[in-house]
């Protein structure tokens, strides 16, 4: 244990780079994927293959990375790539994924009304 702790306080880049792999994460992921998969995916519904996605990026913030209310399920066929991270996760990072989920629900209903009036 006390290997580790002298290893990160020297290697704090390590720390950042591994800060998911971290047991209070790894824990409340798993939980919010639990508590969430049944919803599926926030942008397009799908329930199959289902990632969870950090809001906040981890790089970004370390410290948000156990926080449930900065996770959200996302599918890992498109949806995580480009509604989570703007078609490139080494650099960028949709910033108002709250919003921008909330143009998929109105999206939803207009398919809706559209295919009720027919």
């Amino acid at each position: 244990m006390f290997e580790y702790a002298d290893f990160t306080l020297r290697n704090p880049a390590y720390a950042l780079k591994h800060w998911r792999n971290q047991p209070e994460v790894r824990r409340n992921m798993l939980e919010f994927r639990n508590e969430n998969a049944a919803n599926g995916c926030v942008w397009c519904g799908r329930t199959g293959k289902l990632d969870v996605h950090h809001k906040i990026p981890v790089a970004v913030n370390p410290y948000m990375a156990h926080v449930k209310a900065n996770m959200a399920m996302l599918c890992s066929s498109g949806c995580h790539l480009v509604i989570g991270h703007n078609r490139n996760y080494a650099t960028r990072y949709e910033q108002e994924l709250d919003d921008v989920c909330a143009v998929s629900e109105v999206i939803d209903i207009r398919k809706f009304n559209e295919s009720s009036t027919s």
